[in-house]
């Protein structure tokens, strides 16, 4: 319990240091996030047919509601009559552009922007204050999962924990008004309670399927990438009842998760196919940000990989702010380390090294990570891929590397290389904000 109380607590320090440094609305998508939110704040509504093409939130209005009518719900009762002083286009603005010399800034800012906060910039940082807590969970569950997976191996929950909750990118998008921190959180607790399942000895009782399937539907409302929960459902739900050798078993499960996935989130795509004929709204999506021309390649993808791998780990402003080269050698080190890791554990002498797994939960933590990596790469070969999209795996990501970069020492010496990589994470973490984030963005002039 220290040790997890010990991580969240710096882990919160280190959000709000990012959402207070980090201008406003200089997150991807994080102004028609916000534009969303207001919009429902102020009673307008759901999307319809009419608003596609006039809201100011871009294609923000075809993304599932449950992250937006919560922030609606935190914010409804703060005054935004000054949103034509606080959100101001920089029609100069290098978007996905790092090399630029300036203009790296989306917006333009101001006094209206400056403590102390008011009308819109309160209510943008009251939202972005919300990520922050849903971050929150998010390490309090990976924390839970490598637990999980690793048993009696606590060393490997700190490292895993540290991985995430001190990712400079993984602070930087939780510190922002952003969906991806909803579908996140529910995707890790989806697949916590999915491991969760497959770990029983007996068979779970039926209240755990309803459970889990709240949380499919929550997810489901959260982002059309929370519908991959309904994957890992379906293998969790297999895996049972092969297990239990009962055909019951895996027609009960379907049911209960199937039908509370449905009550929960049935009603939106339900909407979408009546109002739009589109129940996923991939079309009012389209609109606002193109498709490209022709799917993506082989050749294509492997050429966009490596983007998408820095994004996952520091990349920020609107993709347009890099860190320093050596951060992504640093993380690309510690996966590579962490597979040689793992096949040294497998294959070396037993006396050095202590690797402590639960098959089946370690089993569905990979095949998560592989169904997430597919779908961002099938997205990839039609949109703009980022490696916040990859952020529902990010829990199993890191642990499987915290396994493998301890599994190269005794068990003695875990605990402390453990804790020695987790505070050179978190200052990794705290100086990147003051080496990339506020020199990209010049102080404004307030007059």
């Amino acid at each position: 319990r220290r040790s997890i109380t010990l991580l969240v607590t710096v882990y919160l320090a280190l959000a709000v240091l990012y959402s207070v440094v980090t201008p406003l609305f200089e997150s991807p998508d994080e102004v028609w996030h916000y534009e969303y939110i207001r919009w429902l704040a102020a009673g307008k509504g759901l999307a319809a047919p009419e608003d596609v093409s006039a809201a100011p939130w871009a294609q923000e209005g075809s993304q599932p509601p449950l992250y937006y009518l919560l922030g609606a719900a935190a914010t409804w009762f703060i005054p935004t009559d000054n949103a034509a002083e606080a959100i101001r286009y920089n029609v100069h603005a290098a978007v996905g552009n790092a090399d630029a010399l300036g203009n790296k800034n989306m917006m333009l800012h101001g006094r209206v922007h400056a403590w102390p906060w008011r009308g819109v910039t309160l209510a943008a940082h009251l939202t972005r204050f919300m990520s922050v807590l849903l971050g929150a969970l998010t390490v309090l569950l990976t924390y839970r999962i490598a637990r999980t997976a690793l048993p009696g191996w606590p060393a490997a929950a700190v490292l895993a924990t540290a991985l995430l909750a001190f990712s400079p990118q993984f602070l930087f998008i939780s510190a922002s008004t952003n969906n991806d921190n909803l579908v996140t959180v529910l995707a890790t607790a989806g697949l916590y309670l999915s491991m969760d399942l497959v770990a029983h000895k007996r068979t779970p009782p039926w209240w755990s399927w309803l459970a889990f399937g709240v949380v499919v539907g929550l997810a489901a409302l959260s982002k059309l990438s929370g519908l991959l929960l309904a994957g890992l459902a379906a293998i969790t739900i297999f895996s049972v009842a092969w297990a239990a050798r009962a055909w019951r078993v895996f027609g009960q499960a379907a049911f209960l998760t199937g039908a509370a996935a449905l009550a929960v989130a049935g009603w939106w795509y339900v909407r979408n196919w009546l109002l739009f004929g589109d129940p996923l709204l991939l079309s009012v999506m389209f609109a606002g940000v193109p498709p490209q021309g022709e799917p993506a390649g082989i050749a294509e993808l492997l050429a966009l990989a490596p983007g998408v791998w820095r994004s996952t780990w520091a990349v920020f402003g609107w993709f347009n702010v890099l860190a320093a080269p050596w951060v992504y050698w640093l993380y690309t080190l510690l996966a590579l380390l962490a597979g040689v890791g793992w096949l040294l554990s497998a294959v070396g002498p037993r006396q050095k090294v202590r690797v402590a797994v639960q098959i089946k939960p370690m089993l569905l933590l990979m095949m998560w990570l592989v169904l997430v990596f597919v779908a961002v790469g099938r997205w990839a070969q039609v949109s703009y891929a980022q490696g916040r999209l990859l952020f529902p795996a990010l829990a199993a990501l890191v642990t499987l590397m915290a396994g493998g970069l301890l599994a190269y020492w005794p068990v003695r010496w875990q605990v402390v290389i453990a804790w020695m990589s987790a505070g050179a994470l978190a200052v990794l973490a705290a100086v990147a904000p003051f080496a990339w984030l506020l020199p990209a963005y010049p102080p404004p002039v307030l007059a």
